[in-house]
């Protein structure tokens, strides 16, 4: 793997966890605000997603080494510790009770475990004949039983599909290919980029209260089964695949959107896990006001946007990066490199 960073992804990780911190932003709004309902549905309909891709893009299928499965602990697994004990101990604070359940993760923390879990399994998930289609039938089918949030299992396997997909991407050369378009082509594939995300917008818009009723956001989580998210129809997984395919799509549509070259935003694309780690802990105390909750205007909808953004923009800075790090991928926690290779 090259170690050149390309523009073109550290600004799509940049714009990723921006979604990512502004769809918990709006999560408790959406139940009194139909434009706050409308952002969140069209933003929780592929930013997990894009943030899955984007992992497996950038991960290997070589065979496990040593040092691979160092950087899963180090980048993965001990923030996860590190983070659930903090969040172990608020919670405990809060309930007057000492609550610690590592295998449970907190609020954000079930990406840590899944990615850990993707990661490691990918070597293995290569070996598969057409490990795309097969991860998406067990993505699927998956839904069908009653999988827990136990070390994230239910969405290690429901998002496992984007994992392999970003992974494969890679493989074939996608990427390169878009790089390679002439000024032209890309207008032309943007504004079908551009459409893509407007019809859905307009889609949404048009069925608020449908998709209110059918419960369509427990859907997007994809965090239990299909019958306790009221889904109890045999046919309840053609749904699951349908949001899969329409996230496929959007993801395609956001890709080309992104902007190819430098921006004032590509070098903060390197602090997504800095900024994923840190951001709930501003937004927990926020949530619990009605800064984030309940009816909001829309002109209370745009500051939320644009403080999402800032939040985003000031979590990403490199002091912030170099401040927590000890925390964010704590190396110090392990032996020398000498000692574990020995």
């Amino acid at each position: 793997m090259s170690a050149t960073r390309i523009p073109l992804w550290d600004n799509a990780r940049f714009l990723a966890i921006t979604l990512v911190v502004l769809g918990h932003a709006l999560t408790k709004t959406t139940a009194a605000t139909d434009s706050a309902y409308v952002l969140y549905t069209v933003i929780y309909l592929f930013h997990i997603p894009l943030f899955v891709f984007l992992s497996g893009y950038f991960s290997s299928a070589d065979a496990p080494t040593l040092k691979r499965l160092q950087s899963v602990l180090v980048d993965l697994l001990l923030p996860y510790l590190i983070f659930e004990s903090v969040w172990s101990i608020i919670q405990s604070v809060n309930a007057g009770e000492f609550l610690f359940n590592p295998l449970r993760a907190s609020w954000t923390l079930w990406f840590l475990l899944s990615l850990a879990a993707w990661r490691i399994l990918l070597p293995y998930i290569a070996l598969i004949p057409f490990p795309l289609v097969v991860s998406t039938a067990i993505a699927v089918l998956s839904g069908y039983w009653s999988v827990d949030q136990t070390l994230s299992l239910s969405r290690t396997l429901a998002f496992l599909p984007f994992f392999v997909l970003g992974w494969r991407v890679r493989n074939w050369g996608v990427g390169e290919w878009w790089l390679s378009r002439s000024a032209p082509t890309t207008t032309w594939i943007r504004v079908g980029g551009a459409v893509t995300f407007a019809a859905v917008v307009a889609a949404v818009a048009i069925n608020v209260e449908r998709l209110r009723a059918a419960g369509f956001r427990k859907l997007l989580t994809a965090d239990m089964s299909y019958v306790d998210a009221g889904f109890d129809q045999w046919f309840s997984g053609a749904g699951r695949f349908g949001v899969f395919v329409l996230a496929v799509l959007m993801i395609a549509a956001f890709v080309v959107l992104t902007p190819r070259r430098n921006t004032w935003f590509t070098a903060l694309g390197g602090a997504t896990m800095t900024v994923y780690l840190l951001h709930s802990f501003v937004l927990a105390p926020l949530r619990a006001t009605e800064l984030l909750s309940g009816s909001i205007s829309w002109w209370h909808l745009i500051l939320v946007v644009l403080g999402s953004i800032g939040l985003t923009i000031v979590l990403a800075q490199p002091f912030v990066t170099r401040l927590f790090a000890p925390l964010t991928r704590p190396s110090w926690m392990l032996p020398s490199t000498r000692i574990i290779s020995a």
